[in-house]
């Protein structure tokens, strides 16, 4: 039984954050299914060894002669109750043996391997709602919360199932929204808008060091998220870190477009990219500046980039660090589960009627993609345990989703179907044919080996397909936390090699691995190791560009 933080901590090591192409309708669930039941069909000599073994190993649990035990990273089965109570010990055994049975089938049953990988889809979903945390007699948190509650843990679970079933889509609520403040317990780093336009604000941060690095650095946010994943609470604040050590920061925050932004396309936020950039140049006084991107964001930098690069503006830019940043749409990942042309055709059908899409919407039916770690974890704390959802900042970051316009959802799916970043001149910006290769500026790449929605091995062709010098990091975590990673975290690790393979693999099984944060290596590879050795601007902004609003400012709040 986990405490709410270690829950929390789960799942956020797990987050998808929100999917920009692709929703997943009850007929992709039901044709999922019917591809399983056919695998199964097809294969009955498979099926009938496994259960016989199957049999035999529920014998000797009900005996009390199993050794079966849960993996040591899945924190549901932590507490020593599971091996010291026999009535738990074999439901928790029995589950395990029966869905090691399931997926040793699906392994071993001749079919196609869309099919199967479309199977195991479902054979998860079917598996991890049978979990014994999920049920009252399986779940021994359950009867010592009753007793020690005196019923009332039961009424607050079914007042949390009430609430979820009218206000989240019937959907467990992953976060206590109540718990945080934006500009007060997040994104509360110092700072003021010095930009503002219908498509993003530019935020300047205070800096917080007497001397400072000449060269600032510009972050471009993911178009579906809020920027302050780079400003989270001050412990595991990046935009808090880079000014404790001289970096000038500067941020874009996206405007959270509504139905008369449905035409804001790639175009759209490139022209914001580039007029942030001169902004950026202008009141720090510097004629180059760095760049940061992270996922979409990532993608929005190399596509400008390439543009200032065929406008032969790229002397404008010294750097560019790319985030999480899918370039290679060919690699497998979850984004390409359900993507067929008629799914893209109806994704593209149904956001063109709306006019935009809400992130909440895609990251509702993207939470089943690990619905151990963010559907049921959350049924058994807050139904069954009867508790309140948990504060976490990474949990609540994700669930301040944007809406995406419909413009940019079809380029997104464009990129998607085409996989243009991989083909020479195959991206078109702003009327022109950009090439990322001829893009001459140093690259550091930062990539999560556990992230489920953009595979470290989609990130790593970047070192192939970018001109420059390239540093690729591969960060221990999944995708959020392969980007906030602070000095100081638990468990932090990557690996580095400064040999780039075509192979991915190569890499890695040639790379070195690092304890600690990436954080200060990039430090490093920005400043040279050199110490700040410019005077910190008295004020914020400039006489063109003023300081306006209080960072967050305005957008964040839309």
């Amino acid at each position: 039984m986990q405490s709410a933080l270690e829950q929390a901590e789960d799942a956020a090591q797990n987050l998808l954050g929100a999917n920009l192409v692709l929703g997943v309708s009850p007929r992709d669930f039901l044709d999922a299914f019917r591809r399983f039941a056919r695998v199964l069909a097809v294969n009955p000599r498979v099926v009938m060894r496994k259960e016989l073994q199957l049999a035999g190993e529920l014998g000797r649990i009900l005996l009390g002669r199993s050794h079966i035990k849960p993996p040591p990273r899945d924190l549901r089965f932590r507490h020593r109750i599971w091996e010291r109570s026999p009535y738990y010990r074999r439901v928790l055994q029995a589950w395990l043996v029966w869905r090691k049975a399931m997926f040793d089938i699906l392994a071993s049953a001749d079919a196609d391997p869309r099919d199967k990988e479309r199977a195991r889809f479902v054979l998860m979903q079917i598996t991890e709602a049978a979990a014994p945390t999920n049920h009252p007699l399986g779940n021994p948190g359950f009867l010592d919360r009753l007793v020690k509650t005196r019923g009332r843990s039961v009424i607050k679970g079914l007042r949390n199932l009430a609430h979820d079933l009218r206000h989240n889509h019937g959907m467990p609520r992953q976060v206590d929204r109540d718990a945080f403040r934006v500009g007060k317990d997040l994104a509360a780093s110092p700072g003021a808008v010095v930009f503002r336009n219908e498509v993003c604000e530019v935020i300047q941060y205070r800096p917080a060091t007497g001397r400072v690095h000449a060269r600032p650095v510009l972050f471009v946010p993911p178009q579906i998220n809020k920027y302050y994943i780079v400003d989270l609470a001050p412990d595991k604040s990046f935009v808090k870190y880079a000014v404790d050590h001289g970096v000038q920061m500067f941020t874009i925050s996206w405007r959270n477009p509504d139905r008369r932004h449905a035409d804001w396309n790639i175009d759209t936020y490139v022209g914001a990219v580039l007029e942030a950039i001169e902004v950026v140049r202008e009141v720090s006084g510097q004629s180059s500046i760095d760049l940061i991107g992270a996922c979409a964001g990532g993608l929005t930098t190399i596509a400008a980039l390439g543009y200032l690069q065929a406008t032969k503006r790229l002397d404008r830019i010294n750097s560019q660090t790319l985030l999480v940043t899918a370039v290679d749409m060919s690699q497998p990942m979850l984004l390409g589960l359900f993507a067929t042309d008629a799914t893209m055709r109806a994704a593209r059908r149904y956001v063109q009627r709306r006019g935009v899409i809400d992130g909440a919407e895609m990251a509702r039916v993207f939470a089943w993609m690990r619905p151990a770690d963010l559907v049921w974890l959350f049924v058994a704390n807050n139904y069954l345990m009867g508790n309140d959802p948990p504060a976490f900042d990474f949990l609540y970051w994700n669930n301040d989703s944007t809406r995406l316009p419909a413009g940019f959802h079809g380029d997104a799916i464009d990129v998607f179907e085409r996989n243009p970043f991989m083909t020479p001149r195959g991206v078109k910006v702003k009327g022109r044919r950009i090439d990322p290769g001829a893009v001459d500026v140093d690259e550091f790449i930062v990539a999560g080996i556990k992230d489920h929605i953009v595979p470290w091995r989609a990130c790593y062709p970047a070192t192939r397909i970018l001109g420059g010098r390239k540093r690729f990091v591969l960060g221990s975590s999944g995708h959020i936390q392969a980007v906030v990673t602070p000095p100081g975290k638990r468990h932090a690790r990557y690996y580095v090699n400064e040999d780039y393979p075509p192979d991915p693999d190569e890499w890695l099984h040639n790379a070195g691995l690092r304890e600690g944060s990436w954080w200060p290596e990039w430090l490093e590879w920005k400043t040279g190791g050199s110490e700040p050795d410019t005077p910190a601007p008295e004020r914020l902004g400039s006489d063109r560009h003023p300081a306006g609003d209080l960072a967050p400012g305005y957008y964040v709040f839309t």
